[in-house]
């Protein structure tokens, strides 16, 4: 519950992510909950929107904590970027009337320690500082912004005084304007990711080997580079199947409900020259193998065996680490993936991914 009662306009923002809602105050704080439960994330409502009260024949949920309308001025509702007209576009109102406002910028409209002047009674101009822009100044003056100058679908992130472009498939360049052709193999550098869909690695309920082969090159000592786990955001403590370099070492950890497995390999791999890694698990049973080499064996927890995982493949990273592995790794790979099998099926990048930013082929010396 939020309790702003100081005769103060205030600005709340609300923003459902999933399960976890953030209510934010314009002046800055922020109160994190999340809802009861651990399966339902959907938010689905089929009654009319109510602003201020609720029509007197309309049930209130008793969890809501109250069933009192509200008593004040609410000045602007906006869901999403869409500004609702809080007249013009009411199918139907009871017992309201104007606020009353003398100037509309007692609404402090303007944001970013902008300056608000009232140009009539039913208009404001604001006056943004040098880092912002847009009507009410919630727009950073950036190279991106001014110069947008990733092309072929590419993010442009601020990076300084400068910025990156994340490109997508098959795009490369500094601005993403060099298209390349990608096949069995893939450079990243931390910040790229392939990604397939979830049938290309099924997990079937029977006694079945899963195996997972490649080729990698790498100076880089640490690092996530295979991925499949939950939905981004719900993984928590949940299945999940990674390899990873640490100190490298690499490292093939599954989670099947009752408690993880970790296997490290014997030997290092980030000499800068080409490793074969097999990693096979077979229900509780996993193993590591380094170039042909005498196999590490281990084996999860508990008794369970079977691997629910409903999200799709990741190679060479994920898009965000803390949303996707729930901060089980704190870096992406970098180095050359090739020669990718799945079970024994090769991957091809170019036409089997159903997404990746920011690979490229490998060196061909690599």
């Amino acid at each position: 519950m939020l309790v702003v009662n100081d005769d103060e306009p205030v600005n709340v923002q609300v923003e459902p992510n999933d399960r976890l809602l953030f209510p934010r105050l314009d002046r800055g704080d922020v109160i994190r909950g999340t809802t009861s439960g651990d399966r339902t994330i959907g938010l689905n409502l089929e009654r009319p929107l109510y602003l201020g009260g609720v029509d007197p024949f309309e049930t209130i949920n008793p969890n809501a904590g109250t069933s009192d309308g509200f008593v004040g001025c609410i000045g602007e509702l906006k869901v999403g970027d869409k500004t609702t007209q809080l007249f013009e576009d009411a199918l139907e109102s009871l017992n309201i009337e104007d606020c009353g406002d003398r100037r509309l910028c007692e609404r402090r409209p303007c944001h970013n320690n902008a300056r608000c002047i009232d140009v009539s009674p039913t208009e404001y101009r604001c006056l943004c500082t040098p880092q912002f822009t847009g009507t009410d100044c919630k727009t950073e003056i950036n190279v991106c912004v001014t110069h947008q100058p990733c092309q072929n679908g590419g993010r442009c992130v601020v990076v300084g005084s400068s910025y990156r472009c994340d490109c997508p498939v098959p795009w490369i360049g500094n601005n993403c304007h060099l298209q390349a052709s990608i096949s069995t193999n893939i450079n990243v550098d931390g910040n790229g990711y392939a990604e397939f869909h979830k049938e290309r690695f099924p997990h079937p309920r029977r006694s079945a080997a899963e195996i997972i082969s490649l080729t990698i090159t790498t100076t880089h000592s640490d690092g996530l580079f295979f991925w499949q786990g939950q939905q981004p955001g719900e993984q928590g403590g949940k299945d999940y199947l990674a390899l990873a370099l640490k100190d490298g070492y690499v490292q093939f950890g599954y989670e099947l409900g009752s408690g993880a497995a970790l296997i490290q390999s014997s030997e290092t791999v980030d000499d800068g020259f080409p490793h074969r890694v097999v990693v096979e698990r077979l229900g509780r049973n996993g193993s590591v193998s380094i170039d042909n080499r005498t196999p590490v064996i281990g084996e999860s927890r508990g008794s369970l065996q079977v691997l629910n995982v409903p999200g799709n493949i990741f190679f060479g990273g994920v898009p965000d680490l803390n949303r996707y592995t729930n901060a089980l790794f704190r870096e992406n790979f970098a180095g050359c993936l090739s020669d990718v099998k799945l079970q024994n099926n090769l991957l091809d990048f170019g036409t089997d991914a159903v997404k990746g930013f920011n690979i490229e082929p490998c060196s061909p010396s690599l």
